[in-house]
């Protein structure tokens, strides 16, 4: 990494059933992170915990719209921890940093 570049903190959000409100938490990280972060880029990593409702096709919308967003989806339901570690091996920043 080069110094001069700003660093980058992975911010990983696990997520079930939560169609009506990841757009939202994508919506408030930018808002802030915009306005108050300086020098630090970020990436964020949604977990889709095998949502049964519309959750992960409001985070591919996400993701296709905005390339600092990641969107994953487990092939069954695993659980919070399990999504929160899946996060954490696609993470390709200098910290992580889980969101709940």
């Amino acid at each position: 990494m080069q110094q001069n570049q700003p660093k980058l903190i992975s911010l990983i959000v696990p997520c079930l059933n939560e169609e009506d409100n990841v757009e939202n938490i994508y919506n408030e990280i930018c808002k802030v992170w915009n306005k108050q972060v300086a020098g630090y880029d970020f990436e964020l990593i949604f977990v889709d915990d095998n949502s049964t409702d519309s959750t992960f096709s409001v985070l591919e919308r996400l993701a296709k719209a905005d390339s600092r967003v990641t969107a994953l989806r487990l092939s069954r339901t695993f659980g919070h921890q399990k999504a929160i570690f899946c996060g954490m091996i696609h993470s390709t920043g200098d910290a992580a940093v889980q969101l709940d």
